[in-house]
């Protein structure tokens, strides 16, 4: 089964919306946006990047060349999940075709910039997934920062206020925005 027949079976929801174009009003899944940065990661790392420095990040990374690809390509991936939050609502028109079981998990979302609530979610999703977060210098930290300045800006993880899993599911939408964040993410690079 596909990803749009699982869908149709009350599966991944694929109303959330990554990207709008609003001269041809074309709405594009949040999901495929992410799988599509994703893929685009890879392809950097098999074209662009030369042997050597695949082998330096593998080497820092503590892993082999496949699985630092595999973690790039994850991360990478990750980069705009902050997007499933009141960021949907700032376009009226992909907002209309969002699924009204979204739409009843907004009443508490917290508007704030997108890469800041990737940075927020994905700390605690990685930290579910095995990476250790519980100090600035912690690899999750790290990553979760490195997403979080996706746009340029890199800020700091206020690990014991912002960023912690109680008050990041009040502002990103407590059960359902956090499950499917997590349903979407948490297989981890084994995907």
């Amino acid at each position: 089964m596909g990803v749009r027949e699982d869908a149709r079976r009350g599966g991944i929801d694929l109303t959330p919306w990554g990207k709008f174009d609003r001269g041809a009003w074309a709405v594009y899944p949040l999901l495929f946006h992410l799988l599509d940065v994703a893929a685009l990661a890879g392809v950097v790392w098999d074209r662009y990047l030369t042997r050597g420095q695949r082998r330096l990040i593998a080497a820092g990374l503590g892993l082999t060349l496949a699985e630092a690809r595999c973690l790039v390509m994850f991360v990478a991936g990750l980069h705009d999940l902050g997007k499933l939050s009141a960021f949907q609502e700032q376009e009226a028109y992909p907002w209309a075709r969002v699924s009204d079981i979204l739409r009843a998990d907004t009443c508490n979302w917290q508007r704030m910039p997108h890469e800041r609530a990737s940075m927020h979610s994905v700390l605690h999703l990685l930290a579910e997934a095995g990476y250790p977060a519980d100090t600035s210098d912690s690899p999750g930290v790290l990553v979760a920062q490195i997403l979080g300045g996706h746009h340029g800006r890199f800020l700091q993880v206020d690990i014991d206020g912002a960023a912690k899993a109680s008050r990041v599911n009040l502002a990103l939408g407590a059960v359902w925005g956090s499950d499917l964040r997590e349903a979407r993410w948490c297989a981890g690079p084994g995907w």
